[in-house]
């Protein structure tokens, strides 16, 4: 993909291996069997968890459903997808599908198969991934492995039951034993189905499905001032999809995710999120934490970026969840009409900014002004800064993200989630684009930096 915001151009090539996406209630039930490449030969291999396969009853329905063409299940993919379990279910795979040697391939060499009675029997084992993120993955990891070993990938369908969206990238990966994440990306290692089943989400635990519902708005604020994003269709579809986040996530956690409607367009608005931008190596739960302070940070240090998170605001303030959280009534005066607030996009209240701020330096403000009003007989002083419009509103929507995020109980810090303040250096690096220098080799500007690491040091 290729854009520019000024001037306004760009180019979207469709690159997808999708075939079929099917969405709503049973839609499962009524359609797995017909994206199947045979109808009577095909041999599916499910990958899932192991609470998947031992707390619901998700697992016996795809097995009864299959019947014949149901040829086995890895249940033990864990968080991450661990080297080890990809391995154990590459060599699970691998021999049903009559393919010896090596399951944990990595020079990239294909061997094709060297009979046709192979070659038949490989592309009959299809794939099926049920879950989030870890077992899509662990799917396409072994997916690319049985490519080095024979030369063809495996038909991949998978029916997510989170909001990480990982159905929607062309990329997989898994976890070393050390801790370090692998990552590789193939046009075809993309699924050929996907199905948003309400019946199959409604399983997942809240806290999961609502905090990769918080990854997915995390999305959508980096494909409006992403470069590469254009502006049809993602920018628009991440306009689309934040409104429908915000106004659907509360929703499935008011009625304890049982709303098939609330779900599926949960689901829906993650999928036209997840297509717009590369792979992130961060989960659900970091953006909860971080996803509202990064957009005050952009917004402030680029007035590009500004200029393109303020577009989200007007979809933020149509949704229910806007009025439920800040809508008050308004005060009547004297004549009997309403007082209306001061326009906040030129003059509202800020805190922990000062002159020098990059704000202030970038030239996103017009001029300060001082009042003094007593309280309880103490003065106080509040200064007011007139920002630019586009700054405010994308100050707006940080605000209003981290109450949502806050209303939904998922607000927290880094330590509380286990990283050991050990690790700031670490994360301000990953920030700083890979390292002091960054990717171009240019050294990072130091004010730059000196932000960065206090937003970090903040999220501890």
């Amino acid at each position: 993909m290729e854009s520019s915001n000024n001037p306004l151009s760009g180019l979207w090539q469709p690159a997808f291996q999708l075939k079929n996406l099917h969405y709503g209630p049973s839609c499962v039930q009524n359609h797995l069997l017909s994206v199947l490449p045979s109808q009577t030969t095909s041999h599916v291999f499910i990958i899932t968890t192991n609470s998947i396969a031992s707390k619901t009853p998700l697992l016996q329905r795809l097995q009864h459903l299959l019947g014949t063409q149901y040829a086995g299940t890895f249940s033990h993919i864990s968080q991450h997808a661990p080297v080890a379990e990809v391995d154990a279910a590459t060599e699970k795979v691998m021999t049903i599908a009559g393919v010896s040697g090596n399951t944990n391939s990595t020079n990239g060499d294909a061997a094709p198969p060297q009979n046709q009675q192979l070659t038949d029997t490989i592309n009959s084992t299809v794939l099926l991934s049920i879950g989030g993120g870890s077992p899509i993955d662990a799917a396409k990891s072994i997916s690319h492995r049985m490519h080095e070993r024979t030369g063809h990938f495996l038909p991949h369908i998978t029916i997510p039951t989170t909001l990480s969206a990982a159905e929607c990238t062309l990329g997989g990966g898994y976890t070393k034993s050390d801790g370090t994440k692998v990552g590789f990306m193939n046009p075809q290692m993309g699924v050929t189905a996907i199905f948003y089943d309400p019946d199959f989400a409604r399983f997942t635990p809240p806290r999961l499905f609502l905090s990769t519902g918080i990854r997915a708005l995390d999305h959508a604020v980096e494909a409006l001032y992403q470069p590469y994003v254009t502006e049809v269709p993602w920018k628009a579809l991440s306009l689309w999809a934040v409104e429908t986040l915000f106004e659907c996530l509360p929703k499935a956690r008011e009625t304890e995710m049982q709303d098939a409607e609330v779900l599926t367009r949960c689901m829906l608005a993650a999928w036209s999120l997840a297509l717009t931008s590369y792979p992130k190596q961060t989960d659900g739960e970091t953006s909860c934490i971080t996803l509202s302070p990064v957009i005050a940070l952009k917004a402030r240090t680029s007035p590009s970026a500004s200029s393109q998170i303020a577009k989200l605001l007007p979809a933020i303030e149509s949704t229910s969840t806007f009025k439920t959280l800040f809508a008050k009534p308004q005060p009547l005066a004297s004549n009997g009409e309403t007082n209306k607030e001061p326009n906040s996009s030129k003059s509202i209240p800020l805190k922990g900014h000062s002159p020098s701020s990059p704000a202030i330096a970038n030239g996103q403000h017009s001029s300060s002004t001082s009042s003094t009003s007593l309280t309880n007989g103490t003065t106080t002083a509040t200064t007011h800064i007139k920002l630019d419009p586009n700054l405010a509103a994308a100050l707006k929507v940080s605000t209003y993200i981290s109450a949502l995020v806050e209303t939904m109980g998922l607000s927290g810090t880094l330590s509380e989630r286990g990283v050991n303040t050990s690790e700031k250096d670490i994360i301000v690096e990953r920030a700083l684009n890979g390292g002091p220098s960054g990717h171009s080799g240019a050294p990072v500007d130091e004010g730059w930096k000196a932000e960065v690491e206090g937003l970090v040091g903040r999220l501890f």
